[in-house]
């Protein structure tokens, strides 16, 4: 039968309250999120205002929510007035999330998402957002600042979305962070270039990441072009004197003529000729296009993505895409074409990220649409798709904060050597005693917390017996987690 003894705990001797921050590593590959299975991990909904994505089946008992997708188009945006699908609803996801996440200045209004941080100071606004909103299952009580990486395939082709990478990440996250947010802590993101060297300026501001809110904002411009390009597909070469005009933002016009029958008869134009061994037909007619508008004095460069299909870029700063209604053309020459040319460069604007070798991203299938034309034309629910098909590696650490407080019970020389328990004695001597010199011993088995009215709060049990005697002293440390 144990015996308790009491003793009283100096608070500020004996009592400490520690903070400790425990972290787990959380790898989300892109097969999980594009592909593995065959979308019965994706759940949409019928009020399309975002996507949800599953570690498992949705539908299975052991599934686990991971992330939300969602995508914003801001009043502010120059996309806003185009926006055909879903308007109001994109209006809404931005305005929602800005609110919650960036708060309200003075007058009232929402404020917008800023690429710096530094609100007051105005600077570049993320209008056209992309939200990942992740699952408190996974952050915990924070995202780990420092630990964010989200790589997206940024290659041009739809078909081959991973030839050029970047990779975004809160690489300053961990000692310049954001505190002026009513959500809490934010860091900027940041792109740089992972395989393919696809960005024009390495490391370049793209995002917000709210630590304690667990959502990563990204802007839309990770998959836009720096340069206004234009891209189209021969099916088969052009008729003779099937003709086309490029203009440059500079305002320098080259007319470029098919010459099939390679007899110069062209007039002032640029003759285009079929070279036997480029292949002739629509792959010579790209190779050969692609090399008289680079010899041209046009400030647009021209390159052959694949059999066919030519791509042209040019820069100019901010107003590319303004000034670049570039192309004028005959019915005969979309003729021969499987994708027609298109009626201007598109892109080509300060906030594009990606260099012009790799050109506008193309976000789907259909069309080879680009970030902006989905954002405008498609659903959320499409959009979403798009985006994960982009996605080849996410990964964090996150956040769990334990607080404890630590009760120091001394055990002093001189007490607990000795039991009040009836059977620690036997004929008036102490049990433990063989011989009346010897001291005294006692044994330690569990620590009981009780508070002022001495009801008993906690216990914790040793995992063996501790012997007392009067030539030892203990300090038992025990922790309360909460």
């Amino acid at each position: 039968m144990a015996e308790s003894f009491y003793k009283s705990l100096d608070s500020g001797k004996d009592v400490v309250s520690t903070r400790t921050l425990l972290h787990e590593a959380i790898p989300i590959t892109g097969t999980i999120v594009y592909g593995t299975y065959s979308e019965a991990n994706i759940k949409n909904y019928a009020h399309g205002m975002f996507q949800s994505v599953y570690d498992y089946p949705y539908l299975s008992s052991s599934a686990n929510h991971i992330f939300d997708i969602t995508v914003g188009v801001g009043a502010s945006s120059g996309l806003y007035s185009t926006v055909a699908n879903q308007k109001s609803k994109k209006l809404n996801i931005y305005n929602q999330m800005a609110q919650v996440l960036m708060g309200y200045d003075h007058t009232g209004s929402i404020l917008r998402f800023d690429e710096d941080g530094d609100i007051l100071g105005g600077g570049d606004k993320i209008d056209n957002a992309l939200f990942y909103n992740f699952s408190r299952l996974l952050v915990k009580d924070e995202l780990k600042k420092g630990t964010f990486s989200l790589k997206f395939g940024v290659g041009g082709l739809y078909t081959d979305p991973y030839s050029s990478i970047v990779e975004i990440t809160d690489a300053s996250g961990s000692n310049a962070y954001l505190v002026n947010s009513p959500v809490g802590e934010y860091g900027i993101l940041y792109a740089k270039n992972d395989t393919g060297t696809p960005l024009a300026n390495n490391n370049s501001r793209c995002g917000l990441l709210f630590y304690q809110a667990g959502v990563a904002v990204v802007t839309g411009s990770v998959f836009k072009s720096a340069s206004a390009t234009a891209t189209w597909t021969f099916s088969d070469k052009p008729n003779e004197t099937t003709t086309i005009t490029l203009t440059d933002y500079e305002g320098t016009a080259v007319v470029f003529e098919i010459d099939d029958d390679g007899n110069g008869v062209t007039g002032s134009n640029v003759a285009v000729t079929l070279i036997a061994e480029n292949g002739g037909g629509a792959t010579g007619t790209a190779i050969d296009l692609v090399a008289k508008i680079n010899a041209s004095a046009l400030k647009i460069t021209a390159s052959v993505l694949s059999a066919g299909r030519v791509l042209l870029r040019q820069d100019g700063g901010g107003s590319v895409g303004d000034k670049a209604i570039a192309l004028s053309n005959s019915s005969n020459w979309n003729a021969a074409c499987s994708v027609n040319v298109p009626a201007s460069f598109t892109g080509g604007n300060s906030s594009g990220l990606l260099n012009g070798t790799v050109g506008e991203t193309e976000m789907t299938s259909h069309n080879a649409e680009s970030i902006q034309a989905i954002l405008t034309g498609s659903n959320v629910e499409a959009t979403a798709d798009a985006l994960r098909h982009r996605m080849v590696n996410l990964q964090f650490n996150n956040t769990v904060e334990l607080n404890s407080t630590v009760y120091f019970c001394r055990v002093n020389h001189n007490e607990y050597n000795y039991s009040t328990n009836p059977t620690y004695l036997t004929g008036s001597k102490i049990r433990v005693k063989t011989q009346s010199s010897d001291l005294p011993v006692s044994y330690i088995t569990t620590v009981g917390l009780y508070n002022d009215n001495n009801e008993l709060l906690g216990v914790a049990k040793l995992s063996e017996p501790l012997k007392k005697t009067p030539d030892t002293e203990l300090t038992l440390r025990v922790r309360l987690d909460y």
